[in-house]
C-alpha cells in the first residue's frame, strides 16, 4: 500500500526515521509533534512535506496514520483520533508491546481500522534515519484490512519484513526473548554495585552487562511496565534456574555445572528488546 498521504504523529527517533524513509519512497508525509522543535527539525531534514500544528491538520487527507512516541503520548493521541480521521483511514501505532496498544485503540473506537506495530531494531543495525529500513516488523490487529494495509506499507515503503502475530503471543514471546535479557543486565549491574565493584575490576562479560543496563533505561522500563505479567513469569523461571545453579555450586556438582544452560539448546532470532 502506498498511501496518498501518511501522517506521522510523534517525531522522536522512530517517528523521524519512519517519516524520512517514507519520503524517500515518494510518499506525501505530514508530521505532528507536541514539541514544535521536533517537527521543525524533521521538516528541515527533508523528512516531511509539511508540518502540522494541530492533530486535525495533520490528519487532513491522510489515509494512513502512524502514531509513535512513548506510551502516554500514544494512548492520549489514540483517544483523540476517531472524530478527526478521514473516511477509510487506517491507524497504526509503534509500540514495544502490542496488546495494550490494541486494547487502547479498541477503547477509542478504532478497532476495525487499527494495527499495532513493533519493529524489531537490533542494537547492531543501522542507526539514525536508516534504523527502520529492512526491519523485522510484527503487526497485530483485530481486523484483516488494517493488518493487510499496514503490512503492505512497511513492505513497500521501508523494504521491511512484516509478520502478522496475535498481540498476546507477541507480548508473551517478547518478555522471554528480549525484556528478560534487559532484566538480567539490570539485576547484574545492581548486584555488582552492592559490593562496590566497578570499572577496571570488572571482567568483559560484566562490563558488557553493565553497559547494556545503562542503555535505553526509559525504553526498557516502559516496555516492562506495559508487559508486567509476562515478564514476571519469565523472571520467576530465571529465579528457578539460578536456584538450581546455587545448589550445584554448594554441592560441587561438576557434571551439572558443565552442562547447565548449554547454548546448543537454544536457537532462533529474538523478537525484540
Amino acid at each position: 500500500m502506498h498511501p496518498a498521504r501518511l501522517a506521522v504523529l510523534g517525531l522522536g527517533p522512530l517517528g523521524l526515521s519512519l517519516a524520512w524513509q517514507s519520503r524517500r519512497a515518494g510518499l506525501d508525509v505530514l508530521g505532528f509533534d507536541p514539541a514544535p522543535a521536533r517537527a521543525v527539525r524533521a521538516l528541515r531534514l527533508g523528512a516531511l512535506a509539511d508540518r502540522a500544528d494541530t492533530l486535525r491538520r495533520a490528519l487532513t487527507g491522510a489515509d494512513l496514520v502512524a502514531v509513535t512516541g512513548d506510551a502516554a503520548f500514544a494512548s492520549e493521541t489514540l483517544g483523540r483520533l476517531a472524530p478527526l480521521l478521514e473516511p477509510g483511514a487506517v491507524v497504526s501505532a509503534l509500540a514495544p508491546v502490542l496488546a495494550p496498544a490494541v486494547a487502547a485503540a479498541s477503547a477509542a473506537g478504532l478497532g476495525d481500522r487499527f494495527a499495532a506495530v513493533h519493529p524489531f531494531v537490533p542494537s547492531d543495525g543501522p542507526a539514525g534515519a536508516e534504523r527502520l529500513r529492512g526491519a523485522l516488523v510484527y503487526v497485530a490487529s483485530e481486523d484483516e484490512r488494517p493488518a493487510r494495509e499496514v503490512m503492505s506499507f512497511w513492505r513497500e515503503a521501508l523494504d521491511a519484513h512484516p509478520v502478522r502475530i496475535a498481540a498476546e503471543d507477541h507480548d508473551r514471546q517478547v518478555a522471554w526473548t528480549g525484556q528478560l535479557a534487559g532484566a538480567v543486565a539490570r539485576a547484574m549491574a545492581a548486584a555488582l554495585a552492592d559490593p562496590g565493584l566497578a570499572g577496571a575490576s570488572l571482567g568483559p562479560q560484566a562490563r558488557a552487562l553493565v553497559a547494556a543496563a545503562a542503555r535505553d533505561q526509559e525504553e526498557w522500563s516502559a516496555a516492562a511496565l506495559g508487559n508486567p505479567a509476562n515478564l514476571a513469569l519469565a523472571v520467576q523461571a530465571l529465579e528457578t534456574q539460578l536456584e538450581r545453579l546455587r545448589a550445584m555450586l554448594v554441592a560441587g556438582d561438576a557434571e551439572g555445572l558443565r552442562t547447565f544452560g548449554g547454548a546448543d539448546r537454544h536457537s532462533g532470532e529474538p523478537v525484540g528488546a
